[in-house]
This record gives C-alpha cells, structure tokens and sequence, in this order.
C-alpha cells in the first residue's frame, strides 16, 4: 500500500478509537447514546484528536528511526507502531470497563477489530492478513474451548479480547500475552488473598493483567 494509504488508515482508526473512547465513558456511567448521539459530541473530537497523536506520533516516529520517509510522510511498511498504539490504547480502555464493571463489551471489540484490519491491510497486505486471521481462527477456537473447561476463569469477553488480538496481531504474540498476564495474575491473586483478604472465589478482572503483560513486553523488545 502507498504512504497516501497507510495515512488514511491511521486517521480512520483515529476516528475510530474516539468512538471506542466514547463508548467506554457510556459503559462506565451506565448511558446508552446512539450512535448519531457519539459522533455529534464532543468527547468524540477530543478523543479521536488524542488518538490521532498517539497513533500518528508512532508512526513518525518509528519512520524517524529508521530514516524512511516518502516526502513528508513515512514510507509504506512502519505502520506495525502505530498499530501497536491503536491496541495498547484499547486494552488500557477495557482494562478501565473491566475494573469498573466486570465487562468487555462487544460493541468496543467489534471497533477494534475493524480498525486493526484496517490498519494490517494497508500495513501488510491481504495476503500476510489472511494467514493472521485463519491462524488467529483456529487459535481462537482454543480459547473459548479453554474458556469454557476453566468454568468462568476466563470470561467470554477475555476470550473475545485475546481473539481479536490473534487474528490480527498473530496467535504466538497473543500467547505471550497469556503467559505473561497470567503470571502477573498469579502474583496478584497471592497479593489480594494475604493483604487484601480476599478469597479464593473472589472474581478478579484479567483484562489489566493483559495490558501490563503488553506493555512488558514491549519493554522488553525495545530493551
């Protein structure tokens, strides 16, 4: 795809991301706005210009780092860091619904997932896509049957999350993401029983396990 392409992209999935901004501050105060109502409000202009820095901001930059511009915008092909600001973004999202209410709504995972696709298939091409998203398919018939052997453990709604991220940024960067929110999970499961005395039964949202797994992970790749 041309650089004209990729900048489209990013300012779609910046236009998108205002919507998933909106939807969550809906979802915490409990409101139901239509979907004229999102686009003709103000949180929806602030929230996409936030996005549109934060995914834009990455793309630049990594273009700068690797000294690849076509004119004033970076070459085709640095598109993955923007990508990456646009998912750490939503987790950071649904981590807050997921403290806050327990849930990981679908309308938020169905916005994600189209911005993604977005982003791969103008970053990628159809063909690299593809094979993310058939792998991302099968992998994600595991997780739900995990889903429903752990008895609840694993919500639908992490298992819809964990889905979305497979198919688009491939099943071996989300099984890291497991391995890594579960051992922080771990960790703070045995920190809220002995200091919080909370007991075994007590329902822990997962969802900022995976966003700090993200992030350590990323830390680790830069580092």
């Amino acid at each position: 795809m041309s650089s004209e392409a990729e900048a489209l992209s990013v300012i779609a999935a910046a236009l998108l991301g205002g919507i998933r901004t909106v939807y969550v501050k809906d979802v915490i105060k409990d409101a139901k706005p239509t979907f004229r109502d999102i686009l003709q409000g103000k949180a929806f202009f602030i929230s996409s210009g936030i996005w549109l820095i934060a995914c834009a901001g990455n793309w630049y930059l990594s273009a700068y780092l690797g000294g690849e511009f076509y004119g004033v915008l970076p070459k085709n092909g640095n598109l993955l860091s923007a990508r990456f600001a646009d998912m750490l973004l939503t987790y950071l999202l649904l981590t807050c619904t997921d403290i806050k209410k327990r849930v990981v709504p679908d309308n938020i995972l169905l916005v994600f997932f189209i911005s993604q696709l977005l982003l791969a298939f103008t970053g990628m091409g159809p063909d690299e896509l593809k094979g993310f998203l058939i792998d991302g398919i099968v992998f994600s018939l595991f997780l739900s049957g995990a889903g429903f052997l752990l008895r609840g453990r694993l919500g639908m709604g992490d298992v819809k999350l964990l889905a979305v991220t497979a198919m688009t940024a491939g099943w071996f960067y989300t099984l890291w993401l497991i391995f890594l929110a579960m051992g922080l999970s771990f960790i703070g499961a045995v920190w809220f029983i002995v200091f919080r005395r909370f007991s075994l039964k007590t329902e822990i949202p997962f969802v900022p396990y995976l966003t700090a797994g993200m992030l350590i992970h990323f830390i680790i790749l830069i580092s």
